[in-house]
C-alpha cells in the first residue's frame, strides 16, 4: 500500500476499502471532512492491480469534486492569514 508521510484519519480505513472493492468491486466509504477521503483513497486506489489493468477508480461526484476545488484557495487564503497574522 502507499506510503503517506503525514497520517490521516482515513488510513486505518484504507485497507478495509481496498479489500472490499477487490472482493466486491463496490464499497461504500463514510468519514467526516477532512479526513483524507478527497486526498488519499485515489492515490491509493490508483496502486490497486484492477487499476493497473485499465478499470478505472471511481470518481468523486460534482459536490465532491466542487469542494476540492475550492479548498486549495480556501486553504491558500487561510495561510495568507496565519502568516500575515504572525
Amino acid at each position: 500500500m502507499h506510503e503517506f508521510s503525514e497520517p490521516l484519519p482515513i488510513d486505518d480505513a484504507l485497507p478495509r476499502l481496498t479489500a472490499a472493492l477487490r472482493a466486491d468491486s463496490a464499497a461504500v466509504l463514510v468519514a467526516p471532512p477532512g479526513a483524507g477521503k478527497t486526498t488519499r483513497v485515489p492515490l491509493v486506489l490508483l496502486d490497486e492491480a484492477w487499476a493497473k489493468e485499465g478499470a478505472k477508480a471511481p470518481e468523486p461526484d460534482e459536490a465532491e469534486a466542487a469542494a476540492a476545488a475550492a479548498a486549495v484557495p480556501a486553504a491558500e487564503d487561510a495561510a495568507a492569514d496565519g502568516a500575515a497574522a504572525a
